[in-house]
């Protein structure tokens, strides 16, 4: 209420408009993208040498990202660039994943480039998750080693969290990281791994992910169930129950929470409503689920040796046999803002970066 407030009180000034600002920003994490993109243009037209202006145009790019419409989605980010958008607001990447779905869109490749993959060795053997930090980096879950531990983008450990029998790893759209281990749930901070939450009849669990709102999903060992745990919650809340599926790795996908069902290989799409198949693509052997920002789903399938983009209603978009950037044994898998990718290769113990 106070930011409407301010949004609306004559003689705010610049205050008025960030505000506004903020508010749209809401709407665009609620899912209310049609009144989010109207808000942001009246943004940027009102108020166009404000900081917010230049915000609204990243807003515009991520709404279009969504809507597949990438080349609109480029321009707008392009501007935003080039008025100098801050470095939290991820343009440059976005943008870059703009340009990946345009050069897609017109038949020109798969978008990634194995030719140019870089290797960075980590001194992990077997991990139980694998996530991209914002400043390029990993979260990496040990299931041998001494629990979670943080990798900057050489490859080099720059902080641990002792956690036992630890089970998977995310970063959510904000950059916070979350862990599962033994029977709770942590986030993990600078200084140590706070416990927010214990898994309740959940445990152990397999996967777990984010959503924009701070809810925690997670499934359960044997793939049966999916629970959610609100932010302000004590215990999850069991969303979906059907004993005759394996799902696992789950994604956040900007609106929903996408699995892979093991059993079958196919993808489902999870909401509080329900669940429901996504397309009709069946991997052999998928190890590995990521999502970007325009909603595209990665799929890391381990016996096809290749990661295959799907849109968000399950069509193929994109193929990579992974044998051309030199990966052996793929075992995770992992995205950064800008579509690249990142194959945990557990022949050597590296992370294969596929630009």
């Amino acid at each position: 209420m106070e930011l409407l407030s301010i949004a609306t009180t004559p003689g705010a000034g610049v205050w008025a408009i960030r505000a506004r600002y903020c508010l749209v920003r809401l709407d665009e994490f609620e899912g209310q993208t049609k009144r989010a993109g109207d808000a942001y243009q009246r943004i940027v037209l009102d108020a166009n040498d404000d900081p917010a202006a230049v915000r609204s145009a990243v807003g515009l790019g991520r709404l279009s990202l969504r809507g597949g419409a990438f080349a609109a989605s480029a321009a707008w980010l392009q501007e935003a660039v080039e008025r100098e958008a801050p470095v939290e607001t991820r343009a440059a990447d976005l943008r870059e994943l703009a340009v990946r779905g345009v050069l897609r869109g017109l038949g020109q490749g798969s978008g990634w480039s194995p030719s140019l993959a870089e290797r960075f060795a980590v001194d992990v053997r077997s991990p139980a998750g694998l996530a991209r930090l914002p400043d390029g980096g990993w979260l990496i879950a040990d299931r041998k080693g001494e629990g979670v531990v943080r990798f900057d983008s050489t490859g080099r450990p720059t902080r641990q969290w002792p956690l036992q029998d630890v089970q998977a790893v995310t970063v959510d759209l904000f950059g916070r990281s979350f862990a599962a281990a033994g029977e709770k749930i942590y986030r993990l901070h600078p200084g140590e791994a706070t416990s927010i939450a214990r898994q309740g009849g959940m445990a152990p669990v397999s996967s777990i992910a984010v959503d924009a709102a701070g809810g925690v999903w997670m499934t359960d060992r044997r793939g049966g169930r999916v629970a959610r745990l609100d932010p302000a919650g004590a215990v999850p809340e069991v969303i979906w129950d059907d004993k005759q599926a394996k799902l696992d790795h789950l994604t956040w996908d900007g609106r929903r929470i996408v699995a892979v069902d093991l059993k079958d290989g196919g993808l489902v799409a999870i909401t509080p409503a329900g669940a429901r198949l996504l397309g009709d693509v069946i991997f052999a052997r998928p190890v590995g689920l990521a999502a970007d920002a325009a909603g595209q789903i990665t799929v890391l399938d381990a016996k096809a040796m290749q990661v295959v983009l799907l849109g968000p209603g399950g069509d193929v978009r994109a193929r990579l046999a992974l044998t051309t950037a030199g990966v052996e044994r793929p075992t995770a898998l992992t995205l950064g803002p800008d579509g690249s990718l990142d194959v945990f290769d557990e022949t050597a113990g590296t992370i294969v970066r596929i630009p």
